[in-house]
């Protein structure tokens, strides 16, 4: 098995509380047919363009095989108070970090050949499309899956399909609109749902479900 390896940007406080940075060299297992990933972006502001975090859970099967995330720059590094508060990063934060268009090469293997998966997939496609776009960057053909989808076909009674909800319902901590967290809870709601079915392929799971393939090419 091959391995990619995807450069991330951290930001980390030394001794003297004094901000650095330093480059980390992620690596993460080469996808096959039988994988997948699980997407989710933060924004800075309210235009879909301005992604100012991406988590990524790879997953193979029922099992979550990797993880990436990496702060990017937004145009303008613009930021707007309630986004900031969700997520705590603002201008500051990614004053260094590199931009879509800079960072998105190391992104390309990660979806290439395999499904893709997102909570509430219309937002975090959209701003997929919306940063290529803002770009000029050609579209990659992908199909992807709402895990929204799924919740609602395994647990229609809960009071509502939202990530903090469903992951509470499935006994899961986590830390909410953290990239990398958010991508893990999303592969692990569908991983729940292939143990629950016994079906460990999700092409195979979201026809027994009913759940629509969408794509972008």
């Amino acid at each position: 098995m091959s391995i990619r390896e995807i450069r991330v940007c951290l930001l980390s406080f030394d001794t003297m509380g004094l901000i650095t940075y330093h480059m980390q060299m992620m690596k993460v297992p080469s996808l096959c047919n039988e994988s997948w990933v699980a997407l989710d972006f933060e924004t800075a502001t309210r235009e879909r363009n301005s992604a100012c975090a991406i988590g990524l859970a790879f997953g193979r099967r029922t099992e979550i095989i990797g993880k990436a995330s990496a702060l990017i720059k937004p145009p303008g590094n613009k930021f707007e108070e309630f986004h900031t508060s969700l997520h705590g990063i603002d201008a500051s934060t990614v004053e260094r970090e590199r931009t879509f268009p800079e960072i998105w090469p190391e992104l390309i293997p990660a979806f290439s050949e395999v499904i893709v998966l997102a909570h509430n997939a219309s937002f975090d496609i959209g701003v997929l499309q919306s940063c290529l776009d803002a770009y000029g960057i050609a579209y990659p053909s992908i199909q992807y899956y709402c895990t929204v989808d799924f919740a609602r076909k395994m647990w229609p009674t809960l009071r509502n399909h939202k990530l903090n909800t469903v992951a509470k319902h499935l006994g899961i901590e986590f830390k909410h609109h953290d990239a990398e967290e958010d991508a893990s809870v999303c592969a692990r709601v569908v991983i729940e749902c292939m143990k629950i079915t016994g079906l460990e392929d999700i092409k195979l799971l979201a026809k027994v479900l009913k759940v629509k393939a969408r794509y972008i090419c």
